[in-house]
């Protein structure tokens, strides 16, 4: 399998290859293939498996939006992920997240806080004036949407030929890897091991290649900027299978 840009027809097609030495020649003919349906199933599966295993979050899912102020208005939508941080960027300046925002009396101005209500809304505080109309506040966050359309537009899993997942196109091998060591195994096929090992291997090179760490400056250590409470979530947002991740680095 070459490491091109691969798509997710492509990534059906190498799989069907490896599990039953066939490929189709349109996407549509997987929906009438029961192994067709399976495995674009199971690569989905796979993307969510690797995507969130790890304690530390991947370079890959590390994003950024731009957040244009509109005066009178507080409240903005919310990328799909963990917000790490929001702040001006031609000023270099932080938003302080707060907790205690049912307490703050009504005010405007320059927006200096932020928080979150149960509207998968962003809001910001004092509410915008005119004077910060065009203003921009910079959105930084690890992303939750696992793939990408034909345009880029990030969506929650690959179901389309043209789409892509978000691990970057020369590691894109890994999810064939894991769905075939996973599909053999199920069966009892002494050919697992060898797809376990091509699994293991790719795995590695991806940790070495693309895990965030406290000693990168874009990694979850953000510094002694007040958020010890963000801090202590975002430990918690990526640790759901910390052993598991473990094993696949220690063999």
């Amino acid at each position: 399998m070459s490491q091109d840009n691969k798509t997710f027809f492509d990534l059906c097609n190498d799989t069907l290859e490896e599990l039953y030495y066939e490929t189709v020649d349109t996407f549509e003919e997987l929906a009438d293939l029961p192994e067709g349906k399976k495995v674009k199933k199971e690569l989905n599966r796979a993307l969510v498996y690797i995507c969130n295993n790890e304690r530390n979050a991947w370079q890959f899912r590390d994003c950024n939006i731009d957040i244009m102020l509109v005066p009178g208005l507080n409240e903005y939508d919310m990328p799909n992920g963990f917000i790490k941080y929001l702040k001006y960027p031609f000023e270099n300046q932080l938003l302080t997240y707060c907790e205690d925002h049912k307490f703050l009396p009504i005010n405007t101005g320059k927006p200096l806080y932020y928080w979150f209500d149960d509207d998968d809304k962003i809001k910001v505080y004092p509410i915008p004036t005119i004077d910060d109309a065009n203003r921009i506040i910079h959105c930084s966050f690890y992303t939750n949407d696992f793939a990408k359309d034909c345009r880029g537009v990030y969506k929650s899993e690959m179901d389309q030929a043209c789409d892509v997942p978000i691990i970057p196109r020369h590691h894109r091998n890994i999810l064939v890897y894991k769905v075939c060591a996973d599909w053999r195994a199920n069966s009892n096929d002494a050919r697992s091991v060898y797809y376990d090992r091509k699994f293991r291997e790719a795995y590695r090179a991806l940790l070495t290649d693309q895990r965030l760490s406290n000693d990168l400056p874009n990694g979850l250590n953000l510094g002694d900027q007040g958020q010890t409470y963000k801090d202590t979530l975002l430990n918690i947002f990526y640790n759901p299978y910390s052993s598991t991740s473990r094993s696949i680095r220690d063999k």
